[in-house]
């Protein structure tokens, strides 16, 4: 499952699933990184299994990289990369995730994340918008 182009849930993966993401504060990522008023630290809590691990505090970080081009079904799409230095304290652990955005609406195209710490990184790639209000 995923807002915003960030993966919120997961089920069924053989290694483990992140179950739930909390936070007080807005995902940068919903919110929009490419606007000057967002912020660029963000703090939320995971849980996810196997083990029972709940509320984990994740410290996130955001840098732009610079424009970078993707290949999306054969067809080059200019993007904007930031990356997430994600930081796990309790854990003393640290995760990158990427994502890369469509340079004019700041919409996540494509991410490489890692939902939870000892879970895998997950690839996704927008290849066709949602459809908003579908009847």
């Amino acid at each position: 499952m995923t807002e915003h182009g960030r993966i919120t849930k997961t089920v069924n993966l053989l290694s483990g699933n992140l179950e739930a993401t909390h936070s007080h504060q807005a995902d940068p990522v919903a919110l929009g990184l490419l606007k000057n008023s967002t912020p660029r630290v963000w703090k939320h809590k995971v849980d996810w299994s196997p083990g029972y691990h709940t509320g984990y505090l994740l410290e996130s970080r955001f840098e732009l990289q610079g424009e970078n081009t993707l290949m999306i079904n054969e067809k080059p799409v200019e993007t904007l990369h930031f990356i997430e230095y994600v930081s796990a304290p309790e854990l003393d652990i640290q995760l990158k995730n990427h994502f890369w955005l469509q340079p004019l609406s700041g919409e996540v195209v494509a991410s490489t994340q890692t939902p939870a710490p000892g879970l895998p990184k997950i690839d996704v790639t927008l290849l066709k918008p949602f459809a908003a209000g579908a009847q």
